[in-house]
Parts: structure tokens; sequence; C-alpha cells
């Protein structure tokens, strides 16, 4: 509801002080959507040993998540892979069934099995963008002979979860060798630039619209949040691809996490009006 305040000034001379009467319009705006008919949905989740509590934390916020997408009907893959690019296994995607599907009758406990692969013993040198680029587009998953060969489908849209308590540290081979995680905040200058992989990641489909990138990280202030960086880097991709802005601190992951499944399915959770409101 907006309004578009006047004033009727009233001279009140029995009192001898005026009064003021407010009205004003009142406006309806109505917003039609339609939710995706097909999504494959890849979960970039961060294995390293910071990480227990938000396993825990996705795992129980599962159900809002897949509630959101059975509810649109929508037709999905769900796969998931870890952000450690230190090992043979960067980028492919988890579990002896590569993805979830809608035709998997338990695909809750499928879902729990494969956070619980995700394990807590992975590199410190966090990758998510770099993990999601190969798993997408640097090993096709569309075709051709890959361990992600069919997760995604090129009349499907696309929808990227990242899942982490750093900042992003993709660098491909850039960053000298370091023995500490610190070497991704004091070298950041030789990190990849984010723009690579918002521009591969929005070229998979035809229309732009078709991608969404959601971002559960640190946010820019962690004060009383241990161990978590800001998730600048992650954060960039969702301004520029569209999706959730989420806060790994909090810590009932329920609501956000069914945002992330209205997001994922092409349902939109915030609209601009075409007039400004009135809080009052």
């Amino acid at each position: 509801r907006v309004s578009t305040p006047w004033m009727l000034l009233a001279l009140a001379l029995a009192v001898g002080c005026n009064e003021y009467e407010l009205s004003g319009n009142e406006y309806y705006e109505t917003f039609q959507q339609t939710p995706s008919v097909a999504v494959d949905i890849l979960f970039v989740v961060d294995n390293s040993p910071s990480m227990v509590h938000e396993h825990a934390a996705v795992v129980q916020g599962f159900g809002s998540f897949i509630g959101e997408v059975m509810e649109s009907e929508s037709d999905f893959h769900i796969g998931v892979i870890t952000t450690d690019m230190e090992s043979n296994e960067g980028g492919i995607l988890l579990g002896e069934t590569p993805w979830i599907s809608t035709a998997d009758p338990d695909y809750g406990h499928a879902f729990m099995e494969k956070i619980a692969t995700v394990g807590i013993e992975g590199s410190g040198f966090e990758k998510g963008l770099q993990a999601a680029k190969k798993a997408l587009f640097d090993s096709p998953a569309g075709f051709g002979d890959t361990e992600n060969e069919g997760f995604l489908r090129w009349d499907a849209d696309l929808a990227i979860v990242a899942v982490s308590d750093e900042n992003d540290c993709s660098d491909e081979g850039n960053l000298p060798d370091a023995s500490d995680q610190e070497a991704c905040y004091d070298h950041a200058d030789m990190l990849v630039p984010v723009v690579n992989y918002i521009d591969g990641f929005r070229n998979l489909k035809t229309e732009s619209r078709n991608v969404t990138f959601s971002a559960i990280v640190g946010p820019p202030v962690t004060d009383g949040c241990e161990d978590t960086k800001y998730g600048l880097r992650y954060l960039t991709v969702v301004t520029n691809l569209g999706g959730l802005k989420g806060d790994i601190c909090q810590t009932d992951w329920a609501e956000m996490m069914g945002d992330v499944g209205l997001i994922a399915t092409g349902v939109d959770t915030w609209f601009a009006l075409s007039h400004y409101p009135d809080p009052d």
C-alpha cells in the first residue's frame, strides 16, 4: 500500500487552533509469475574444518528449501560439490548418484547423505567459484564423457548456491605457494577477477535471467561470528546474477533456505513498486 498525502487546512475558530486532516490515494499492484519448468541446482559447499555447524544448518533448512521447490512443481536436478580444488575430486558432483532428481522417492535422505559426504577435511583455500566453473563448463556437465555428464540440461534454468564461512579464493594457480589461508587476503589482487566467473555463468544460458547465484556467506560485519570472513566475492556474483544474499551467522536457516528454494525455481521474493510507499 502506498499513499500520496494532501492536506486540508481547517481553521477552528471556536478553540483558536489549527487542525489538519490527512487524506490520500491508495494504489494496488499485482505481480504475476510462473515458476521454472525445469531447474538444475548446484550447491557449492565449503568443506574446510570450520564448517561442521554450518553443514548441520544446511541439512536442517533443507525441508524449507525442498518444500518450495516441490510446490513449484519444477523438474529439478540437485547436485553438490565442495570448495576444495586441491584434491582430484574438485568440481565433481558428490555421491554414488551424482545428482538428486524429481524422480527420487527419498530426496531428503539423499541430500543429507550428500552433505555428510562433504566432510570437514577440505582445503582451507576455499575456491567456490573455480569449483563451480569446473563443474559446469570446464568439464561440460551437459554432455561428453565427464563425471558430471547429464546434470546440466540446456533447456533448464540454472541456480548456483554457495555456502562458505570464508571469502572466495579462486586463483586458478596464480597464488604463490603459501602455508596458510591468509594468502587469499594478502594477495587478493592475484585472484581471478569475479567478472570472469559472472560472464561464464551467464553465458551458460541464452538468457541471463535463466541463471541465478545465491550465497550464504559471511556478512560485512562478522563480530561475534567466530572464524567467519566477509564473503565479498560471492556476494558480488549475487549482485550481478540475482539471488539471495544469506547470512551464514544466522542460527535458524529455515526461512533463508526457503527463500533459496523460491529463487532457484524462478519465483521472485521482492518487487519494485511504481509509487513511493508511505510506511505509515
